[in-house]
């Protein structure tokens, strides 16, 4: 099934900016992954790459990946991927998951680099920060529980016709003003996205009293990384007012629906990457541009956000 491919020193595997749609993985050597000709990091054997465009139609990398000296890898094009979804081949269900659950841990890794670097290992301080910034322009819904479609289709990923399957896996659910949806250490089999109100994102400090990370707005995904790895939630979440929520079970990603919101979540969790590196090399002092379309796909990623100005 795997394609082999040697790379020779500093061979470019995929460009920034271009839609090869490869999944590919490093079996030897390191690879450099570069955002606007900047190194941001180094892979090495059994490494992802491309994971988060190779399920989603028409995206594009947002790193650059070169060879470093000799460099082996394995691959699967984006059209194989496609053919194995098609015919229902559960190994398509295995690499989904998998790459889904490397962004999600490289999401987590660089955004506890950043809090490391920006606050010396202390919780951001509260504000809004240009998360909710960047939602304060979307219109919130009135009253009763909102249509969760018009959201779901401006998701990273997510196709027309795979919005109403997503939707109905789902559970709406009203939050009052000042209850928490989900709770810091209790285990997370599920992500929310947000469809009105705000969620305030709180961390509990060792002497027992909370620090707020952010808020965020209409149209946040948050949960993904304690969902995809069975992990405990890392933050809770509490309504700072009224809010409405569309509770998605990641348990069952066999159904058309999950699998939709897998595909989904790869586009969504690749934007959110590409905003923590940026993030974060500007704790190192180097500038990245952060286009507004990746920054409104970037939902859900409150830490980082608050080392920008």
């Amino acid at each position: 099934m795997w394609h082999l491919r040697t790379l020779a020193d500093r061979e470019v595997l995929f460009e920034e900016g271009r839609s090869t749609h490869l999944l590919a993985r490093v079996k030897t050597g390191t690879i450099r992954l570069l955002r606007e000709g900047r190194e941001i990091g180094r892979v090495g054997p059994g490494a992802w790459l491309g994971e988060a465009s190779a399920f989603v139609d028409n995206s594009h990398h947002f790193a650059t990946a070169l060879a470093v000296g000799e460099v082996t890898i394995e691959f699967l094009r984006h059209t194989e991927l496609r053919s194995l979804r098609a015919a229902g081949d559960p190994d398509y269900l295995r690499l989904l998951t998998e790459a889904l659950r490397t962004l999600a841990d490289r999401i987590e890794a660089v955004n506890a680099e950043v809090v490391q670097r920006v606050r010396g290992g202390e919780a951001p301080p509260a504000g809004p920060g240009l998360l909710g910034r960047l939602w304060a322009r979307v219109a919130e819904g009135g009253a009763g529980a909102p249509n969760p479609l018009p959201i779901l289709q401006r998701l990273p990923g997510m196709r027309a016709a795979d919005a109403p399957l997503v939707a109905k896996a789902g559970r709406t659910r009203f939050v009052p003003a000042g209850q928490a949806i989900a709770v810091e250490g209790d285990a997370g089999s599920a992500v929310f996205l947000l469809l009105s109100g705000t969620l305030r994102v709180v961390r509990s400090r060792a002497d027992g009293t909370f620090s707020e990370l952010a808020i965020a707005g209409r149209g946040a995904l948050l949960g993904a990384h304690a969902a995809l790895r069975g992990a405990p939630r890392s933050a809770t979440l509490v309504a700072g007012e009224a809010a409405w929520v569309l509770e998605l079970p990641l348990a069952d990603l066999d159904s058309p629906a999950h699998i939709a919101l897998a595909e989904c979540l790869a586009g969504a969790l690749g934007a959110q990457l590409a905003a923590a590196d940026a993030v974060l090399m500007a704790t190192r002092g180097t500038s990245l541009t952060l286009p507004d379309e990746t920054a409104r796909a970037a939902l859900g990623h409150v830490e980082a956000w608050q080392a920008l100005p």
